[in-house]
């Protein structure tokens, strides 16, 4: 009976917990910055005292991670939004506004969307220094138990704070939950921040165990290692990025599936991190947001200009693109999640984190240090998986500029990697510029929400060009 009582009061209190976490995600960053949160001891006293209810918590912000933020594979999301900011979708919904504004690089800060994966993200981020610190202050969780806990929250908490340095520039690093602090948090620069998030991950990593029981949709070290070479690469730490890299790829954990048509496929013995569906037989939500049967698209295609930077024979065109044809003309979209209803068991979720990644991370790093050999063989092993030939020449500008090709190629429309990298070497003017004849170079980092300018001033200036 007292089993049966204690069963029902964990199940009473995830229940209150999960509807509190969804209502995080819709409120503004300024109701959890600028107002104090709910008057009640539930985050600080009975959910962080037992392992159930911790994870029902960690497990409601990847929920939400997948499904309410920047991250998710809908129309809201990242891929499809800087896909069309950028040079790999073509944009045919003229009922979405405020979409075709990036399309057209005409975003303003009243955007909704500029504001919705602001304050998506900072709810996000306050749930993880709220698993931060109720598993901290724990009187009953063991050692081990918080060293899980709060390794996945220090992740979380870089994790998202990457995607905004990216997206906006100089951002607050938000570390508390503390009303007082937050409500008046400036600005620190690019290089503050990613020192921040690179804190945060070497924490996350010392904490988190190698391996975990799931379908790697919970983080693990090698996830942490994986994405903190990328954080490396970014803030160009070309030693750190390779040393993080060369760790993953040499662990012998994960390996590229030579069958470019089972990538993307749940059970991919190269993802490394992806999230779950929520409901078995569930798929993703990216086949839903990309594949259609008739034209003209609905939404949105892959840009002609896109399509014709493949090579002759690359296997990923073949399984990756698919085609419509009304007899005139022709369109193609993204068909690297393929199933785009409800199945017998779920055969596809929506990967963050893939291996190939980490070849890139080391040719790019070794190019830098004048590896070149190196950074030739990384290069080739995907150009082989594609089917395609080997590069034969070591010059740094001529493997700079295939990887970027190749890496172009590997990873469109997943979680903004085309744009990010298109900002981050300094490109996208270049490379934007005669398909965009508005783009400016102010462009690569986007506007400020003004709904947060107005509420919090430390948060000014307004980015250059807007």
């Amino acid at each position: 009976m007292k089993y049966n009582h204690r069963i029902y009061q964990i199940s009473i209190y995830l229940k209150i917990f999960v509807a509190i976490q969804f209502n995080l995600v819709f409120v503004s960053c300024e109701d959890f910055i600028a107002v104090e949160p709910p008057n009640n001891q539930l985050t600080g006293s009975i959910v962080f005292e037992d392992p159930t209810t911790v994870r029902a918590a960690l497990s409601s912000v990847y929920s939400d991670l997948r499904d309410n933020s920047l991250l998710t594979g809908g129309t809201s999301g990242l891929s499809y939004i800087m896909g069309h900011y950028a040079d790999e979708l073509t944009f045919h919904n003229s009922y979405q506004i405020e979409t075709k504004s990036f399309y057209e690089n005409g975003v303003l800060p009243t955007n909704s969307i500029i504001s919705s994966w602001w304050n998506s993200a900072f709810s996000l981020i306050y749930s993880a220094n709220s698993v931060i610190e109720g598993v901290s202050n724990s009187k009953t969780l063991t050692s081990t138990e918080k060293k899980e806990f709060l390794g996945e929250a220090y992740f979380i908490r870089a994790y998202i704070h990457f995607q905004l340095v990216n997206l906006y520039g100089k951002i607050p690093y938000i570390d508390t939950t503390d009303y007082t602090k937050n409500k008046g948090v400036s600005k620190l620069s690019e290089p503050e921040v990613y020192t921040k998030i690179i804190a945060d991950l070497n924490l996350s990593k010392s904490l988190l165990k190698e391996t975990n029981t799931t379908l790697n949709t919970i983080p693990n070290k090698w996830i942490c290692t994986a994405f903190l070479a990328r954080v490396h690469l970014y803030a160009k730490n070309w030693d750190l990025a390779l040393k993080e890299a060369t760790a993953v790829l040499s662990a012998n954990t994960y390996a590229l599936n030579t069958d470019i048509s089972n990538v993307f496929l749940k059970n991919s013995p190269e993802t490394l991190w992806q999230l779950d569906t929520g409901n078995n037989g569930s798929n993703t939500v990216e086949a839903l947001t990309y594949i259609f049967v008739s034209g003209p698209p609905p939404h949105t295609s892959l840009t002609n200009d896109f399509i014709a930077s493949f090579e002759d024979g690359d296997s990923r065109f073949e399984h990756w693109i698919g085609k419509v044809s009304d007899g005139t003309n022709e369109w193609y979209y993204p068909y690297k999640y393929k199933i785009n209803s409800a199945s017998g068991e779920t055969k596809e979720c929506s990967i963050f984190i893939r291996l190939p990644e980490l070849y890139f991370i080391a040719a790019e790093a070794n190019i830098h240090l004048n590896h070149l050999v190196n950074a030739q063989h990384q290069l080739n092993i995907i150009r082989k998986r594609a089917n395609l030939p080997s590069l034969d020449s070591t010059d740094p500008t001529f493997l700079l500029e295939a990887l970027y090709k190749e890496k172009r190629i590997e990873f469109f429309t997943e979680q903004a990697h085309r744009w990010f990298d298109l900002k981050r070497t300094n490109r996208a003017l270049e490379k934007l510029n005669s398909l965009k004849p508005n783009y400016k170079e102010t462009e690569q980092i986007l506007p400020l929400p003004a709904s947060e300018l107005l509420l919090n001033t430390n948060l000014l200036p307004q980015n250059e060009g807007y």
